[in-house]
């Protein structure tokens, strides 16, 4: 069935076997190969963003610049990185271990990841620690931090944990600055020392580029904390300028907790100009995150009083409802109410339905329909006004309480005021 293709066949198989030649014959399109492997499997880029055609070509690539220079460390590690994303690690364990024999910390991390994955493996964990601690002897700070946690997985408290992170700490991983931080801050697993501790909290909040991949590391928790010590430096909780741009640097990276009190702080005019509308954007942001039931529900009130937008409103109610159990009963009622305001039959049927039997379940009648009591109360909830009763001055404690970030659990471990 072949016959007729046999010399298209022939032909791949010559030109494999002849491309390496051809390339160390022609230096310039060997060394077009090195240059666009390591722009394409940079470290720094996410490879899972890449297409169906980029990933063909970025494997290819990277494994014509491997065979052009078979002792490149960094290249070999580039293609086990590739291979490890697009294939599996079992696929890319040679290379990684090439490249790690050739002295490059960054493989043998890869290899330290690869491996604590494997656990059907029955050394997994030892194989593991073994290669995150030769990357860590070499310098690479994120083995030095991974290497300390194991550690403290082992034994909390432990000093050789904290030797590590201190280690990791000079050398810029932002999480182990962030960690040892608040540990000085605190006491906890070594002795207090709130400057030292302050002093590694800032380097985290200053350091690294300024992207959303570091939304869940240490640099955001770090800018966030920093804020709440500012808030909370003079006894009055009375906070300046510094708190506001504090918020906004670490909401702008993607931090939920600070977008959700800017959108507070904006929507009660607490130490700003009241601006509902902002309020709003920083709540709808959020939304890109996560599913997060209070900022839904201001978004719905927004909709309902400000723009009117009754189905929309409906809607934001609904799905708040799902998620925060805190604002369930108002957010069914609301919902309910804004589709029947709208003159959506199908919505006001589906939506009271839904409402009708939550209170069914809990054997009780659903109350009168009374929105404004109901947006009153759950806003109430929530540490927002109503009606504009912002200042723009000073910031000072509000009245109905804010947001308490003790309820995080991170920042309830980390600061001192919890």
């Amino acid at each position: 069935m072949f016959t007729k293709y046999r010399h298209i066949c022939r032909r791949a198989a010559v030109s494999i076997v002849i491309v390496t030649p051809i390339l160390a014959a022609n230096p310039a399109s060997a060394n077009k190969y090195v240059d666009e492997c390591n722009k394409l499997a940079a470290p720094s880029i996410d490879l899972k963003s890449y297409d169906h055609y980029t990933r063909g070509r970025t494997n290819l690539v990277c494994s014509r610049a491997v065979q052009i220079k078979p002792n490149d460390a960094q290249l070999a590690y580039l293609l086990g990185r590739v291979q490890a994303e697009f294939d599996s690690f079992r696929a890319a364990e040679p290379q990684l271990i090439k490249a790690a024999e050739l002295g490059n910390a960054t493989a043998y991390f890869a290899l330290a990841q690869g491996y604590r994955a494997q656990k059907w493996r029955e050394d997994y964990e030892s194989r593991s620690e073994a290669m995150a601690l030769t990357a860590a002897k070499m310098g690479n700070a994120q083995a030095q931090y991974y290497y300390a946690q194991r550690l403290d997985d082992k034994a909390p408290n432990s000093q050789e944990a904290n030797k590590w992170y201190e280690k990791a700490a000079e050398n810029g991983d932002t999480n182990a600055q962030y960690l040892l931080g608040t540990r000085l801050l605190n006491g906890r697993n070594m002795s207090a020392n709130p400057e030292l501790g302050l002093y590694w909290i800032k380097q985290s909040a200053q350091a690294g580029p300024d992207d959303t991949s570091l939304a869940f590391g240490g640099k955001l928790k770090a800018r966030f904390l920093l804020s709440y010590l500012q808030e909370r430096e003079n006894l009055g909780l009375t906070k300046s300028s510094t708190y506001i741009a504090l918020l906004e640097d670490a909401a702008k990276l993607g931090n939920v907790e600070a977008m959700y009190q800017l959108g507070i702080l904006y929507w009660n005019g607490t130490g700003v100009a009241q601006d509902k509308k902002k309020a709003y954007d920083w709540f709808f942001k959020i939304d890109r995150f996560e599913n997060h039931g209070k900022a839904l529900f201001a978004m719905g009130v927004y909709q309902y009083e400000v723009k009117k937008q009754l189905d929309w409103a409906s809607s934001l109610f609904a799905r708040a409802a799902k998620l925060d159990p805190d604002l369930r009963e108002q957010a069914l009622e609301l919902s309910a109410v804004a589709a029947k305001q709208a003159g959506n039959e199908r919505e006001r049927r589906n939506r009271e339905n839904i409402r009708n039997n939550y209170y069914a379940a809990q054997g009780r009648k659903p109350p009168p329909e009374n929105p404004q009591l109901t947006i009153l109360i759950a806003l109430l909830a929530l540490g927002l006004v109503l009606d504009g009763t912002g200042s723009g001055g000073d910031m000072v404690d509000m009245s109905p309480p804010r947001y308490d970030p003790c309820s995080n659990p991170w920042y309830a471990e980390a600061s001192p005021f919890c």
